[in-house]
């Protein structure tokens, strides 16, 4: 399973509008957003802002962005905001349904995949997950996304902080996934029911558009290693 229980970010690349590119920033996960180190002074990254009033520049999939397709990844952990809250991956999987369709399904908890997120959901009714129904069968060395539209997925997402429950938000969001490792295991030949299981790893940047009166521009971004594969053995 694919766990990420603290975020540390390492020799980052310049995140503020107007700065170098060969600036480097290293992070850690707070519970109000994340603390950023930019030329050794602290500040911290709260959803396109650092505490200082400075924007988050766009290119660095380190804040919203309408145009997912020219997002640099970061060699980070998988983070962002949902909401205007802190988003830290708990368990990344791909998985494919009955009809031999892939998804991904990123969420913020950990739980076990074989057993799904229904499930983990009927004792953590705030697991926020993010939906995407991917347009083509996966594999090792392969892009793919798209810049802003709607369909295609949706975010199961908090409506606010003290939420207890999450609503389905359907609404346009950009992504960018890279995959470059891609290992299925042996075809058990089941049902989807009881899954054959693999690994991936790569990167992804994925953006939601928000509204002024409901819910916030929300974004996730970085890496994933040994992402779970549940397909159906065909």
């Amino acid at each position: 399973m694919f766990y990420v229980k603290t975020l540390t970010l390492m020799f980052l690349s310049v995140v503020l509008a107007g700065c170098s590119k060969d600036d480097t920033a290293s992070a850690a996960n707070t519970s109000s957003g994340q603390t950023v180190a930019i030329a050794g002074q602290n500040t911290t990254l709260k959803d396109g802002y650092t505490s200082d009033g400075q924007q988050v520049a766009e290119g660095y999939g380190m804040t919203y962005s309408e145009t997912a397709l020219d997002e640099t990844i970061p060699a980070l952990p998988i983070f962002g905001f949902a909401n205007g809250l802190p988003f830290n991956a708990g368990t990344v999987v791909f998985r494919q349904d009955d009809k031999g369709v892939w998804h991904l399904e990123l969420s913020d908890h950990s739980f076990d995949p074989v057993k799904g997120i229904a499930y983990a959901r009927s004792s953590k009714k705030d697991i926020q997950t993010i939906y995407i129904t991917l347009p083509k069968p996966p594999a090792s060395a392969m892009k793919i996304g798209r810049d802003m539209e709607y369909a295609g997925g949706f975010f199961q997402i908090k409506k606010s902080p003290d939420s207890m429950d999450t609503t389905s938000w359907n609404t346009a969001f950009a992504y960018k996934i890279e995959i470059d490792q891609w290992k299925m295991g042996p075809s058990q030949v089941m049902s989807c029911g009881r899954p054959s299981m693999g690994k991936a790893s790569g990167k992804l940047f994925v953006s939601f558009k928000g509204s002024a009166d409901s819910i916030q521009n929300s974004w996730v971004s970085g890496e994933f290693k040994n992402a779970v594969i549940l397909y159906c053995g065909k």
